[in-house]
């Protein structure tokens, strides 16, 4: 055993002592381990115990842990990672995704640069990417925002033969395409919201939802405004334009606001440097997602190049012009080259799963066919700083 696992069974034969099953007779008393870099409550140190329980003593080769917003689901991933596991790696399904993840203290990659190689770029200078034959040696994979996770992207990660801990939130949406089901019903649950998360607005209007609590006016300085669509109808596109994002339940008003909010912003051309597109078909060997949300840095004719959140660029995507402004997506059939993209300065709340902004704007449209709670719930979830939620559940109030 190299020195680094041997510390990191220490770690974990320490913490299963503690919290999990009786260690067998053969296993010697470890030695105390250093104090953990986070205090975990009850709750979680019994969900750590599973975690290592399976990792030492089950067969299978995934576990799922499911915890509402606020309940510690990166305080765990954060506490395994200390505990000395010397070849963990955390992934995550976009490159926002990881970015939160970092800003929370935990390094993590997309599972795209997990599983495929760079290899330089071809003749027209884009890109080039391939499955990796060998993948980077994995004790254990943790994989954050599962409830993204589609069985294609499940079934790759388990091709690589690690053990895979799938870490999400059971309250969200399903993923935009096939669903594995890994947040149907998770193995672990986190119930209980930490106090200084339900001290905000944002989480406590969320948690709300799951209640089916009816939505009450609010103007909190702390970050949460919550109104019936006659306030908003009294703002202008400029107001709509101010936030980083806004979310709408169905095509027609996303459709709709994309056109007014690029026309404020002087935008004339189909499509100009600087706009905010969103990808609407995985392309893995360029490093695009469904879901994905960039920034047009370049046009050369019938291309362009993008900028993603994470700062990686891909340059030379070709898109196929016409999904631009329509509700649904087009069946490329065997045009498998072209890019599927649609503007991004207003999206579905489906298609914000796993992405976080400071500022959103919710508009939420009202149908018996819609889970309301269930999506209340998700888009409240997309806000880091600060939440309109536009509702018709919402009282109408006198403004002054």
């Amino acid at each position: 055993m190299t020195p680094g696992l041997d510390a990191a069974v220490v770690g974990r034969q320490a913490f299963l002592a503690q919290f999990g099953p009786a260690a067998p007779a053969d296993v010697p008393p470890a030695r105390p381990p250093a104090v953990p870099a986070v205090m975990l409550t009850p709750e979680q140190q019994a969900a750590v115990g599973m975690v290592l329980n399976w990792f030492e003593n089950s067969d299978d080769q995934f576990l799922t842990l499911g915890g509402l917003a606020g309940t510690g689901k990166t305080t765990i991933i954060r506490h395994l990672c200390d505990l000395g596991f010397a070849d963990v790696t955390v992934l995550a399904p976009t490159g926002k995704a990881c970015q939160v993840l970092g800003c929370k203290g935990v390094p993590a990659n997309t599972i795209h640069s997990f599983r495929y190689d760079y290899i330089g770029r071809d003749e027209k200078n884009q890109p080039k990417f391939r499955a990796k034959e060998e993948t980077e040696s994995a004790e254990l994979l943790i994989c954050d925002e599962a409830s993204m996770v589609t069985t294609d992207v499940h079934e790759d990660l388990l091709s690589t033969g690690f053990r895979v801990l799938y870490v999400g939130d059971h309250g969200q949406l399903p993923p935009v395409g096939r669903d594995p089901g890994l947040m149907s019903n998770p193995t672990i649950r986190l119930e209980t919201v930490m106090r200084q998360a339900l001290e905000s607005p944002i989480l406590r209007f969320a948690h709300d939802a799951r209640t089916y609590a009816p939505p009450r006016p609010v103007d909190d300085p702390a970050g949460l405004v919550v109104r019936n669509p006659a306030w908003l109808a009294s703002k202008d596109v400029g107001f709509l334009a101010s936030f980083d994002i806004v979310l709408t339940s169905f095509n027609a008003a996303r459709i709709h606001l994309n056109t007014r909010i690029r026309a404020h912003l002087g935008r004339k051309d189909r499509i100009e440097i600087g706009d905010r597109i969103i990808c609407l078909k995985n392309q893995r060997n360029r490093g695009l997602f469904n879901g994905m949300v960039v920034t047009v840095c370049g046009i050369d004719r019938e291309c362009i190049d993008v900028e993603t959140d994470d700062g990686r660029f891909i340059y030379g995507l070709q898109p196929w012009w016409e999904q631009f402004g329509r509700a649904g997506v087009v069946d490329l059939g065997r045009f498998s080259k072209f890019s599927l993209f649609d503007y991004a300065y207003a999206i579905t709340g489906h298609k914000s799963q796993g992405s976080e902004w400071n500022r959103v704007l919710v508009i939420e449209e009202y149908s018996r066919l819609f889970c309301q709670y269930r999506w209340r719930y998700t888009t409240a979830t997309r806000a880091a700083m600060s939440l309109t939620y536009v509702t018709n559940d919402c009282p109408v109030v006198a403004e002054a």
